[in-house]
């Protein structure tokens, strides 16, 4: 349990003054930029709604301007002596030309009051029909010949249609009738006696209307309806709107006011206009707010820029003030990976300028004590290492030394014999200053080949060999002296001496994933027992001369020399074989 908390890991100290400082700072600065964004938003709100409303009386008020001209024209056809005579007299002609210029000018059709701000005139044709169904009439646009009969026929018909109409509920007002994009307005055109004594049909263009509208359009959603007391006569609505039309025609405050309509909400105004027509438009209220943050994103906009400079700029001020403690933990972990040498620089802060003062002597310190004990530790890993290598190169020695004099005496050559005995004596002294600890792969391998000559000389066709190198550039490389030597010694001796029948040594050098693998592979008797033997193996005190020093020294040498990741292993088959791998780095 205690293990396990001291491996916990930690927040830095630096990550939490930042996280800190960050939250301290941004609460403050949203907190300011809420409150900033809330009084200008209020400020800004009452323009918007200021706005909306100049918006919709205004819209209102250039529509009835329009109308306007439709009205004056009524007006200026009662006051014309020429054109009521013409009504009221019905055995005059109606296509004198007389009478032509009294209608052109009093309608006037060309002049600015139906044309407006824009090219589109609203009113385009206009005619004015007696009792008996004779008229004259006016265009804003010249008619080609071949129109002519179909435009009067049309508006006749457009007249037949009112005189079967109920008119007297009207008498103040026009009925609307609607075809493609044209709208025809019929008015009774009534004398001092409030006789009516006429009719007077208008071809209205409904884009003209929809010009005028524009404006009211550009709001998402929307709508606006012109109506008389028969019904809607043109608009932009949904079926809901129609239905509350109605309940619009009843509320009609002075100004424009916050209604709903379909369940939404809804700035609504309905004004009254000429020729008993009436305008009920409304902009979506989330319209207002869609103004609303138009207007205050360049604020909101400032603001983040000033929040991310703001932030920026102390992460910045924060990291810089704080590197020192992200330093100082690096320069511990290599002091904790083995680096004694590293020093931390001098700072400007009395504090952390006394944190590097005191960590550069301590590392200093250690270092000095390290490299006595290390100094040490490698002279008697030398000494170690010497006194190993010194028990092999005789060992090797005095074996092809005795094997030779073996053979001197059993050929009852005594003589030669004795010159081996010298012989080994004489170079005893040079083997022990030999001081040559790693040689060529290369070198090694024709010392363990010389071994396994002079064996098969001895044991004659009871012994075969083969070497074998997986590729030529692994003998460049260097080894322990005599370790492939040995191995093969333990594999002649241990392995196949025993053996009744004949016997092979196979030797193959290969690369591996960590360096270099040799593996000396008999098919002698093996071990006593099977699979992975363990070293270092026991020693037989009462058997000098069987008891696998050689496989000890060669792991020994390995792990002294490159660590314990190296060395040798061993899998042996009792009374099949056993295969000695050595494992080395890459020496160069």
């Amino acid at each position: 349990m205690k293990d396990s908390l001291s491996i916990k890991k930690r927040p830095s100290l630096r990550m939490r003054l930042l996280k800190t400082n960050l939250a301290i700072i941004l609460t403050y600065f949203l907190l300011c930029g809420f409150l900033f964004v809330i009084a200008i938003g209020r400020l800004v709100g009452t323009y918007v709604d200021h706005d909306l409303d100049f918006l919709l009386t205004e819209v209102s008020s250039n529509l009835n301007q329009r109308f306007l001209y439709m009205e004056d024209v009524v007006k200026s056809v009662r006051n014309s002596d020429d054109l009521m005579g013409f009504l009221q007299d019905s055995s005059s002609a109606p296509s004198s030309e007389f009478l032509q210029e009294e209608l052109i000018r009093v309608m006037n059709i060309s002049s600015s009051a139906n044309r407006g701000t824009g090219s589109t005139p609203l009113v385009e044709k206009i005619f004015l029909f007696r009792e008996n169904g004779s008229f004259v009439s006016n265009s804003y646009y010249t008619l080609l010949y071949s129109e002519v009969p179909t435009t009067e026929q049309k508006f006749i018909s457009l007249w037949n249609t009112y005189r079967r109409t109920d008119k007297r509920k009207n008498r103040f007002g026009g009925i609307c009738y609607s075809q493609k994009d044209m709208l025809y307005m019929a008015y009774s055109v009534l004398d001092e006696n409030m006789e009516e004594q006429g009719v007077i049909i208008f071809e209205l263009n409904s884009n003209a209307i929809r010009d005028v509208m524009g404006d009211l359009q550009n709001y998402e959603d929307s709508i606006w309806m012109l109506y008389n007391q028969d019904g809607i006569i043109s608009g932009d609505f949904t079926a809901d709107a129609e239905a509350q039309l109605s309940e619009l025609r009843v509320t009609q405050p002075s100004k424009p006011y916050i209604g709903k309509i379909a369940e939404h909400s809804y700035r609504i105004y309905t004004d009254k206009l000429c020729m008993q027509m009436q305008l009920t438009m409304g902009i979506p209220q989330n319209q207002a707010s869609f103004i609303l943050y138009n207007s205050l994103s360049i604020y909101i906009i400032g603001f983040i820029i000033i929040l991310l400079a703001g932030l920026t700029s102390f992460l910045l001020f924060t990291y810089r003030i704080t590197k020192p403690l992200q330093e100082i933990t690096g320069k511990m972990h290599e002091v904790k990976e083995g680096d004694f040498e590293t020093k931390l620089p001098e700072y400007d802060s009395q504090e952390f300028h006394e944190i590097s003062h005191v960590f550069n002597e301590m590392t200093e310190y250690i270092h000095h004590l390290i490299k006595q004990v290390y100094e040490k530790q490698l002279s008697v890993t030398e000494m170690e290492l010497k006194f190993i290598q010194s028990q092999m190169n005789p060992h090797f020695m005095f074996n092809v030394l005795n094997a030779i004099g073996l053979q001197a005496r059993l050929d009852g050559n005594e003589e030669v014999s004795n010159l081996m005995s010298t012989f080994s004596k004489l170079i005893q002294a040079k083997i022990y200053r030999s001081d040559t600890e790693k040689v060529p792969i290369s070198q090694e391998l024709e010392y363990a080949e010389y071994y396994l000559q002079i064996q098969k000389f001895r044991y004659g066709e009871k012994l075969s060999y083969t070497i074998e190198t997986e590729d030529e550039s692994i003998l460049n490389y260097s080894i322990p002296k005599l370790c492939i030597q040995l191995i093969a010694e333990n594999a002649v001796v241990h392995g196949l001496e025993p053996k009744m029948k004949a016997g092979h040594v196979y030797i193959n050098l290969s690369y591996s994933a960590t360096g270099i693998q040799i593996d000396v592979i008999d098919d002698g008797v093996g071990f006593d027992e099977d699979g992975y033997i363990t070293l270092p193996l026991k020693l037989d005190s009462q058997d000098t001369n069987h008891n696998h020093v050689g496989l000890n020294n060669v792991h020994n040498i390995i792990q002294l020399l490159y660590g314990k990741s190296y060395g040798i292993k061993i899998y042996s088959v009792k009374n099949k074989g056993t295969t000695v791998s050595i494992h080395i780095p890459l020496d160069q």
